[in-house]
């Protein structure tokens, strides 16, 4: 069964709410978006780096093939060799523009995973006080206090008769105690039939949510708590694994995942 979330029947607080958190995810996905198009640029130079470098050794073997000729042209020599240089500090500039801009990619990942945290924190908020808020107003629902009542009674009865043929049957004295926790077995029975009558009527978890946090993008970093984001902070954007591969020794930053 799926019951579809009408925005339009929450309260005016929680209205309020939820315009100021699209607003704030509305930003996060623009962040996401700036890190896209980094992170495509940066991986563009780097192919465009590897290229450049692939010609010049290629101009390198060349030239020093032309060089063992028997006749070699000493000027057709020279600006193969000019070429290779080239091509390699071309290379070069492009590999340290690619470095330097992965800087700016730590910064991103960082404001990335500050603002994802807390969307994280205030959806749960927001979904908990949507469902109490549709909790409530069921609740409310004109007849169903009379009806809930009736079931329960029925049940009780139900279960009362039940017990006491056993009873008779043993010839078992009922003890003080053991009233309540009659009762509260009583209650029990009624929520697990209560139960079994919803089941496969009742909808899945995400239809009592109002608030939603968008998918991560590749390259991101999800921080699990404030602790971690601190680390990850310190860490310049950086987590254990992009550090070790680096041939760095550092203790591992606990809580943090790159999609």
């Amino acid at each position: 069964m799926e019951i579809a979330t009408d925005k339009n029947t929450l309260s005016p607080e929680l209205q309020h709410r939820l315009e100021e958190f699209e607003a704030q995810k509305a930003e996060y996905l623009e962040q996401q978006r700036a890190f896209q198009e980094a992170t495509q640029e940066t991986a563009r130079l780097r192919a465009a780096a590897k290229a450049l470098q692939a010609e010049a050794d290629e101009t390198n073997s060349t030239w020093k093939e032309m060089a063992k000729e028997h006749k070699a042209d000493q000027r057709k020599i020279n600006a193969q060799i000019e070429r290779a240089v080239s091509l390699k500090q071309q290379a070069e500039g492009l590999h340290r523009t690619a470095e330097v801009r992965e800087e700016l990619h730590g910064t991103q990942i960082v404001g990335m995973a500050d603002a994802r945290l807390n969307l994280q924190n205030k959806a749960g908020v927001l979904n908990a006080a949507y469902r109490d808020e549709r909790f409530k107003e069921l609740l409310a629902t004109a007849g169903l206090a009379d009806v809930v009542a009736e079931l329960f009674a029925l049940n009780s009865a139900r279960v009362h008769a039940e017990r006491n043929e056993f009873e008779r049957d043993i010839s078992h004295p009922v003890l003080a105690e053991e009233f309540e926790l009659r009762d509260r077995i009583e209650r029990e029975e009624f929520g697990q039939m209560m139960a079994d009558y919803c089941k496969g009527s009742a909808p899945g978890q995400g239809a009592f949510e109002v608030a939603g946090v968008p998918p991560a993008v590749p390259g991101e970093v999800i921080a699990g708590s404030v602790i971690a984001l601190k680390r990850l902070k310190a860490a310049g954007g950086e987590i254990q694994d992009d550090i070790d591969s680096r041939g760095g020794n550092h203790g591992p930053i606990r809580g943090l995942r790159r999609v």
